[in-house]
């Protein structure tokens, strides 16, 4: 069907419009091929907004103050070893604790 396009050398394509996806999805999923159809106006009816609302209908919520995270999500972003619980994970904690500290350089003086 890319072929009968224009196209060719493509290995991906992504596409609700292609017809052999069209195709592929009526003979193996009538089903969903009905639904989607009966569904269409309901998916389509965003497009009859004016286009200074499209912004406001696509935004990702940047005119809103961000979300609070819960204590979990932050403990796992700033404590990663804590929730290690495979073997090399556990053996890194054992062995970092037992590794000496060196102390810091200390700059050199200024003169």
């Amino acid at each position: 069907m890319l072929t009968v396009r224009g196209l060719s050398g493509v290995r991906l394509v992504i596409s609700d419009a292609h017809a052999g996806l069209v195709a592929t999805i009526e003979a193996t999923l009538p089903a969903v091929a009905e639904h989607l159809d009966a569904a269409r106006d309901d998916v389509l009816a965003l497009t009859g907004f004016p286009g200074e609302v499209w912004r406001q209908i696509w935004s990702t919520g940047g005119d809103h103050p961000p979300r609070r995270r819960g204590p979990g999500r932050a403990g796992r972003r700033h404590h990663p070893t804590r929730h290690r619980t495979d073997r090399l994970g556990t053996d890194r904690r054992i062995a970092s604790d037992r590794i000496p500290r060196c102390p810091s350089p200390t700059p050199p003086a200024r003169t």
